[in-house]
């Protein structure tokens, strides 16, 4: 079993990478219900923004930037308690909104001038390139689970006919090879096992990203807490 060691202030946290821990398997979570979330709140903060950017002239646009800065602050504490939830991030809370100004156009001065809310915004830019680049690299590891089971799931395949007429049931790579045969079947499994193996290290190099950007544009975290779990207990 491999394991690395992150130190906090206080205790050490072992993290497990081996595939057969629990916490790769929550990261993997956390990639696959990020992606959509990402590319949902993105979408929305963009929408709102530019709509009401482009209306301000007749004033109409205004209550609209407003509210896609407030989705914006709520995008962020959406983000840290997903990261929370599968143990991605613990330390520290996305930045609030502070009041600077009175009265009614101290509140639209202020929600303009929204610090939290524009990092927010800049937050999901970044990872509406950078979670849908983690989940395709996620998908492509992890798909040697079905690999490692293709002799289970191969039967049901259509037969397909090779160029010469022979009809195979499997898989076509190139040029008219199939994996049908054991010794085909057992390289194919093989690769899979490998890819899955390594695939939780591969995930957490990315997620590091993630949790870079969560402290540095979401405010989540300090360099020193950066990756700090819930808990002081080993993860299983």
């Amino acid at each position: 079993m491999v394991a690395n060691t992150v130190t906090t202030h206080d205790h050490p946290i072992r993290l497990r990478r081996s595939v057969f821990a629990a916490q790769p398997w929550r990261e993997l979570v956390y990639v696959l219900a990020d992606f959509p979330w990402t590319i949902a709140m993105f979408v929305i903060i963009f929408t709102l923004l530019s709509t009401g950017f482009s209306l301000t002239i007749i004033y109409v646009g205004i209550p609209i930037v407003m509210a896609g800065m407030g989705v914006a602050r709520g995008a962020a504490w959406g983000q840290w308690r997903l990261a929370r939830r599968f143990k991605i991030m613990d330390a520290g809370r996305p930045r609030a909104w502070q009041r600077k100004r009175s009265g009614v156009l101290g509140i639209v001065l202020d929600a303009f001038t929204d610090t939290a809310g524009w990092r927010s915004f800049g937050y999901f830019s970044f990872k509406f390139v950078w979670s849908t680049i983690t989940f395709s690299v996620a998908v492509v590891f992890y798909s040697g689970l079905g690999m490692i089971s293709y002799p289970v799931w191969r039967p049901f395949l259509p037969e397909v006919a090779a160029a010469d007429g022979t009809l195979h049931r499997g898989t076509m790579m190139w040029n008219d090879t199939f994996i049908d045969t054991p010794e085909s079947m057992l390289v194919f499994a093989a690769i899979g096992a490998a890819l899955v193996l390594i695939a939780p290290y591969v995930v957490r190099g990315f997620l590091q990203v993630d949790r870079w950007a969560m402290r540095e544009m979401l405010g989540v975290g300090n360099a020193a807490t950066a990756g700090r779990l819930s808990d002081e207990r080993p993860i299983a």
